[in-house]
Formats: structure tokens, C-alpha cells, sequence
């Protein structure tokens, strides 16, 4: 997988031993809801799906416990993941972040 991170904004909390949380684009306008996203992880995968994106798209970035970044497809709906475990490796938790085009 291509390697690449891209900035975002995230606000974590932690449920139930997942891991949930929200992300919003400050480079939206006036009359434009920002995205909202959805954090998910285990031991070894981490997912983001999102909704109000608008032309925008997004993918899962994670570190996995080989020291590496792996990103998830770049998708305009539904969730991309992060599967550490098709590397041999588990999730370095807390790592996971949200990429997204289209951000100022």
C-alpha cells in the first residue's frame, strides 16, 4: 500500500474497547454541514467511515506494529480499514487517523 498521510482534525473516545470518534473540516462553507466520521479498531485493523464529505474523499491511515504507516483506499463512501494483520502485524493503537481531500 502507498504510504501517505494526510492531515485531519480527530477527537477520540473510547467505548466499550473501540475505539470511536469525530472529525471535522474547518475549510467548509457557511451552508456546508462538516464531514463527520466514524473511528473503529481492534487488535489489528483500523476503519473510518464518514458521512457529509460532499466532493471530498477519505481513507484510514494507521501505524501497525512493524514501525510502518499503512492507509486504507481513498473512497467517497462507506469504510476504508487499515488491515494491519495482511502485514503479519497487529494495530499500534491509538495511531489511526483520518485522511481527507479536498481540506485547506
Amino acid at each position: 500500500m502507498t504510504k501517505r498521510i494526510l492531515t485531519a482534525l480527530a477527537v477520540s473516545s473510547v467505548l466499550s474497547g473501540m475505539a470511536a470518534a469525530v472529525v471535522a473540516s474547518p475549510a467548509v462553507a457557511a451552508d456546508e454541514k462538516p464531514p463527520v466520521c466514524t473511528r473503529w479498531s481492534d487488535a489489528n485493523t483500523f476503519g473510518v467511515s464518514c458521512t457529509n464529505v460532499g466532493p471530498r474523499k477519505f481513507q484510514a491511515n494507521a501505524q501497525c506494529s512493524d514501525g510502518n504507516w499503512y492507509s486504507g483506499p481513498l473512497i467517497a463512501s462507506g469504510t476504508s480499514y487499515v488491515y494491519c494483520s495482511s502485514h503479519g502485524v497487529t494495530y499500534v493503537e491509538g495511531t489511526g487517523n483520518v485522511g481527507m481531500t479536498g481540506v485547506a
